[in-house]
């Protein structure tokens, strides 16, 4: 596991040591039958295909190649159905859901709060929004210069509404230009290991603390990206507009959240958080 560099192959090969009965051997993935086993383990549990595809079967596929080569392996997944599909959801927050989430991040840690209220009202993923750093906050220009290397779209420079300006002058209050935004540093002092990695492990220990207070059990970080799109949609703005605010480069993709440098329109996003009732969020101690 070790040398697996791609985090979702680890995930997955995590996921193949809990799903296999007892500590079978590799041949164990040779019968397609016990592979088709662990795919609908990991499906009952709630997770999507397509994240099944790139993390549990990426994994097999990794362990195979390295025990019987690549021309075995395809024999051998010949005979399973690869997990595949549609991986849309939707996320339906109203803004009693939104408020009630929100108290409960509080309630956990500030810093959680900010978080979340940021990912709702900018709809910037997990990833980027935690290496977001204090210089890539450019108050001048109400933006936020967002540092998200999946595609070259998405790496560009977001107009702010206003409540989101206010709570990122926040986070930033007190730290120098190269801190992060969200630091969600460790209750306790660690060494080794690497520091991202730790960060993200701990805003998931807030996270899951928090949405299980609120009654959403079921909500990932990742589904705060949905909140803004949907809103966005059901106000009127246009597709396009839509597109330009989340950074996709084709719209096709857009079109999956909605139930050069493009800057979007603030105006639509104040709107938006306008009918989530979050466009004048409190700020405790402010």
């Amino acid at each position: 596991r070790g040398s697996v560099k791609d985090a979702r192959t680890r995930e997955g090969l995590d996921q193949l040591l809990e799903f296999a009965p007892g500590s079978p051997r590799v041949s164990w993935l040779t019968d397609h039958k016990n592979i088709q086993s662990l795919i609908a383990k990991a499906l009952e549990q709630g997770r999507k295909p397509n994240s099944v595809r790139r993390s549990l079967w990426q994994a097999i596929r990794v362990v195979l190649d390295a025990e019987y080569g690549i021309p075995r392996r395809q024999q051998i997944l010949a005979g399973v159905k690869a997990p595949g599909g549609k991986d849309e959801r939707r996320v339906d927050l109203g803004p009693d859901e939104l408020r009630r989430l929100l108290d409960e991040c509080e309630r956990v840690d500030p810093e959680l709060w900010r978080f979340v209220l940021t990912a709702i009202l900018t709809a910037i993923d997990e990833g980027p929004l935690l290496r977001a750093r204090v210089r890539h906050l450019i108050e001048d220009q109400g933006a936020l210069f967002v540092p998200d290397t999946k595609t070259a779209t998405r790496m560009r420079l977001l107009r702010l509404p206003e409540p989101a300006l206010a709570v990122l002058r926040l986070a930033a209050l007190g730290k120098d230009s190269g801190d992060y935004l969200f630091e969600f540093p460790q209750r306790r002092r660690s060494r080794g290991g690497d520091p991202d990695a730790r960060r993200r492990w701990q805003l998931r220990k807030r996270w899951e603390r928090a949405r299980a207070a609120a009654g959403l059990p079921w909500l990932r970080v990742k589904d705060l990206r949905h909140v803004l799109p949907t809103y966005l949609a059901m106000l009127g703005c246009s597709m396009k507009q839509i597109q330009e605010i989340m950074g996709h480069a084709d719209v096709k993709t857009t079109t999956r959240y909605i139930t050069h440098q493009p800057v979007g329109d603030p105006e639509w996003m104040l709107r938006a958080a306008q009918a989530m009732g979050l466009d004048r969020p409190h700020v405790r101690g402010a």
